[in-house]
């Protein structure tokens, strides 16, 4: 369940306890029609009120068709006339739900798993502000619906409270426009089912009332998003007495992103989907934002310059479609930027069948299936026992590509500890298929990820610890001490500590797993607080191919490494580094002499920017016989890769040149150039073939040079 327009990226306030449901009397009948035209509520287990105390323990139920889905609404009646009013009252919460589904990412599930034409919710303890409400349940199958009205009153005595005031712009207290804003206490840890919250009077103020069972508990206070208003950030408390100053103030957003949210034939997509953006480089909030009607816009204050990353959440989208990949953005140089988000309809399934070592599951996972080639993913949570064969919703646009993977990174659905599933992502499925996803006992592999001194630290959930090599990837968060604790099978693996605004040193490790691991496979993480902004002087526009940028302040992993790529129409970049002092490559570019790479030294001071301009020297009359001064090896491009990747380099004299591809074991699997070659500017490709002629796994892999006493390597990334 969630407030409407307000929506935590990818996680729902509602973790499914299922053992706690309550049996509820209703579920011993049998809706005798598709028509939804009955809803009722439970009261601490009384089904003939319909009137709550803040506190008391709440369930909900309707009829509808057998096996529909049903979309709950709950509705602040503002007017206190016992009837939905949309030009009027307040749509507070929306989700979704199914008959017979006892799992729900988004909502309230069903506590029947067994679909029998009746949803009924578990209990949950809520505790909405005092006043009139409006329950809405609907079958989507047919439309229909039925409303029931309930009444709040007051909790006597609250142990607990958050307490504080709203402004708005142009709306000094006492004002009306200040009455009625919806402000939210979600739980952030697992204890039970709640849902708390508060309105705001004329004055802004509003007091969210908890009971004892959120004693000590952390929750993160919301206020709801206003049209035309710039939300104001979360606020994280604990719930001890009575809280005062849990302020929040909107203010007149700078500039949006827009767009709408459309099927492949641009029809819109009318289901609440959630619209997430991440900052990439800024210290910004995530912002969050449930689409109306297909439409969407999301709001960005003055500070909130810089890139980003948009995406949607799968809530409300699967199985019916699928999820596309999001995109990133620079707000800092593009305004009131346009983006439609193209969802594929899901017209055909794949099957998995889940085992742990062998034999039916004790454990559910969420298995995702993913397609490069459309750009998208869909996913869905398996069952235990003997109900261990899962349908997973697909596009017949991709016929051979699918892969299946476990998600690790979703707390809701944590993989049981020390299991991992057998061989990796399973790679290379069609449409019908039933693929074999065994889950076994990995060995475990235990350090600390640590930030530079004086950098601000972040919630320990942002990090992601990966480790793959070929086709099995296995990951995981370090916990709130900074400890991970990641299970893989043994073998060889590239190991990578991963956060949107930060680098790691070292930036990737060489592992060999044999067995349990404690220690020696730590990272430090260092805040990009730097923006390096280049041009590439005397550069063919529109560059010819895609060209990259790289800055690194040292050789192979023992510094920190970023990218950028070349706007192919203007010549500039923009990266983002820490401290240090960096070595930026230069692309390699046609018909031009290769620049000296430049050095730049970035101090530890915050929020700093520097230009750089990389001079190209232009082959004509006068210097066609001019011959590079250095040896170099470039980056290669595009990197990370999926089919072929440029690797550039450079010869000042006459010399036998090798050039290999070697993998993480130290192994050469393709020798690109072995031969005498004279000085000038060289460009080989690599189609992620071996010698053998056979396609190299997934993973990280080292070019390697050898020209005279000239010796270099540098690191890439093969994705299928």
């Amino acid at each position: 369940m969630r407030a409407v327009q307000k929506h935590r990226n990818q996680f729902t306030m509602w973790p499914l306890l299922l053992p706690a449901m309550l049996a509820m009397i209703l579920t011993a009948y049998q809706s005798a029609y598709a028509l939804t035209d009955y809803v009722f509520i439970s009261v601490n287990g009384d089904t003939s009120v319909n009137a709550m105390t803040q506190g008391d323990f709440i369930g909900f139920g309707c009829n509808c068709a057998v096996g529909a889905e049903v979309q709950f609404e709950l509705w602040y009646d503002i007017n206190h006339n016992d009837v939905i009013d949309s030009s009027t009252d307040m749509n507070i919460v929306v989700f979704r739900a199914q008959d017979g589904q006892p799992l729900n990412d988004e909502g309230l599930p069903d506590i029947n798993p067994v679909a029998d034409g009746w949803y009924i919710t578990p209990e949950l303890l809520i505790g909405l502000a005092p006043g009139t409400y409006v329950i809405r349940l609907m079958d989507l199958s047919d439309q229909t619906f039925a409303d029931l009205s309930i009444v709040t009153y007051a909790m006597p005595t609250p142990p607990n409270k958050f307490c504080g005031h709203i402004s708005i712009p142009g709306y000094p207290a006492p004002n009306i426009n200040l009455s009625n804003i919806w402000i939210q206490a979600e739980l952030q840890e697992a204890g039970g089912m709640q849902m708390w919250g508060a309105m705001t009077d004329n004055m802004g103020y509003f007091e969210i009332c908890i009971n004892d069972s959120g004693t000590g508990l952390e929750f993160e206070i919301s206020p709801m998003d206003i049209p035309g208003y710039l939300t104001p950030p979360s606020q994280e408390l604990t719930a001890s007495g009575a809280i005062y100053g849990v302020d929040f103030n909107y203010d007149t957003p700078s500039d949006s992103l827009y767009g709408q949210i459309k099927d492949e034939n641009d029809n819109l997509i009318l289901a609440p989907v959630n619209v997430y953006c991440r900052p990439i480089f800024s210290g910004a909030s995530t912002k969050n934002v449930d689409a109306v009607n297909g439409n969407y816009v999301i709001y960005f204050g003055s500070s909130e310059r810089g890139l980003w990353y948009a995406g949607l959440s799968r809530e409300n989208l699967v199985p019916t479609y699928l999820v596309p990949s999001g995109f990133g953005f620079d707000n800092d140089t593009n305004s009131s930027i346009n983006y439609d988000f193209i969802c594929l309809t899901a017209d055909t399934v794949l099957y998995a069948r889940i085992t742990e070592n062998g034999n039916n599951p004790q454990h559910r996972y969420l298995i995702e299936a993913t397609s490069n080639l459309l750009s998208s993913n869909t996913y869905e949570l398996s069952d235990t026992g003997i109900n261990n064969l899962l349908t997973l919703h697909i596009s017949s646009q991709d016929t051979n590509n699918w892969s299946l993977n476990v998600v690790t990174g979703d707390y809701r659905y944590p993989v049981p500890e020390g299991y991992i599933l057998e061989g990796g992502q399973s790679n290379n499925h069609h449409p019908g298929d039933t693929a074999d996803l065994n889950f076994i006992h990995g060995v475990g592999i235990t350090d600390t990820v640590k930030f530079d001194i004086g950098d601000p630290t972040v919630s320990w959930y942002e990090i992601w610890i990966g480790i793959f090599g070929g086709s099995s990837n296995y990951g995981g968060n370090p916990n709130d001490n900074g400890v991970f604790t990641i299970y893989a099978d043994t073998g060889t693996y590239s190991m990578v500590c991963f956060h949107n605004n930060y680098l790691s040193i070292p930036n990737f490790r060489t592992i060999h797993l044999t067995g349990d691991t404690t220690g020696g496979l730590g990272f430090t993480l260092n805040k990009k607080h730097c923006r390096i902004m280049g041009t590439l002087v005397n550069a063919i526009l529109p560059i010819p191919y895609d060209a990259t940028v790289v800055a690194h302040t040292g050789d192979g992993n023992n510094g920190y490494v970023s990218s950028a790529s070349v706007d192919r129409n203007t010549g500039t970049f923009e990266l983002d580094v820490c401290d240090g002092t960096w070595i930026i490559d230069p692309p390699f570019l046609p018909n031009r002499i290769q620049p000296t790479a430049p050095v730049v030294l970035v101090s530890e001071i915050p929020d700093t920017l520097k230009t750089l301009d990389i001079v190209y020297t232009v082959l004509g009359i006068d210097n066609a016989d001019q011959l590079p001064a250095n040896f170099a090896l470039l980056q290669n491009y595009p990197n990370p890769f999926n089919s072929s990747t440029v690797i550039d380099f450079v010869i000042p004299t006459q010399t036998h040149v090798t050039l290999d591809i070697v993998n993480i074991l130290g192994q050469t699997i393709r020798t690109l150039v072995n031969s005498d070659e004279p000085a000038g500017n060289y460009r080989a490709i690599w189609d992620g073939m071996d010698d053998h002629g056979q396609m190299a796994a997934s993973g990280i892999y080292l070019y390697r040079i050898k020209a005279g006493d000239y010796n270099q390597t540098r690191k890439m990334i093969l994705v299928k």
